[in-house]
């Protein structure tokens, strides 16, 4: 009971850091069109390829055109080969689910990001769509912390953008004065792209007002709260039912 428990709760903890974004700019297509079978089909060699290791993948199906289905899987640099094509097999499942009729989506996840359109999108720079993870938790200083993240971030890209055409990925720590105010980044990059595009990097929003944070972490919580209670009442009944299924045929043979 524990472990199934224990699987739930991580099952919902990365829930919360996974987001698909449905473009309708480049059109819908139908269940029995040619954009279709051609996206089931890149998507079907993406979840049989057994050739790529590094966790990098651009696939197309299709003649050039409005139905050719393009692909790019990216998987963080740290994961093993099996942890990659888990992620983007469930990635591939919840962005056909999202969006069912889009002719372009994008699916982010913790080790790994996951996009297709029928559009060109190989070796093209792109800051859009954003997704971004805020933590609330405040620095000491605020300052020096934002001087040491840019310092970090800066040394990561660096670092990324040199990589070889197989793999573009770094990780790395900063402290802000304190101990306890040491963050960690990691940069992955697409391979297919050169060192020398460096667009300017995209502001970040500032966090949602305390009050709105407030609400979606009430939110979350009645979530996980009412998840968990209904899965251990089901747990308990199912051990209940197993244990009298198991004690009737004993109490038979006493009564005889």
């Amino acid at each position: 009971m524990l472990f199934i428990f224990s699987c739930i709760l991580l099952h919902l903890a990365s829930l919360t850091t996974a987001q698909t974004d449905c473009s309708n700019d480049v059109g819908n297509y139908t269940t029995n069109s040619n954009f279709k079978r051609n996206l089931n089909s890149v998507l079907s060699s993406l979840d049989s390829n057994t050739q790529i290791d590094y966790g990098f993948y651009n696939l197309s199906v299709g003649q050039p055109g409005p139905d050719q289905a393009n692909v790019i899987a990216l998987c963080r640099g740290d994961i093993g080969v099996d942890d990659c094509q888990n992620c983007i097999r469930n990635s591939s499942g919840k962005i056909l689910q999202a969006c069912p009729n889009q002719k372009e989506a994008i699916g982010f996840e913790d080790t790994c990001i996951l996009r297709y359109s029928n559009k060109s999108i190989f070796g093209v720079v792109e800051d859009s769509p954003k997704y971004f993870i805020w933590n609330t938790a405040n620095a000491t200083d605020v300052n020096q912390f934002n001087q040491a993240l840019q310092t970090l971030m800066s040394r990561l890209r660096s670092t990324a953008a040199s990589g070889n055409s197989l793999r573009k990925f770094a990780t790395g720590d900063e402290t802000a004065g304190y101990e306890v105010d040491r963050f960690y980044g990691v940069t992955p990059a697409t391979p297919q792209l050169p060192a020398s595009p460096s667009p300017q990097a995209p502001s970040v929003p500032p966090p949602p007002p305390p009050a709105e944070r407030k609400k979606r972490n009430n939110a979350r919580t009645i979530i996980i709260i009412v998840v968990s209670t209904v899965s251990v009442v089901i747990l308990m009944i199912s051990c209940i039912c197993l244990y009298l299924r198991i004690r009737k045929p004993k109490e038979k043979v006493e009564s005889k």
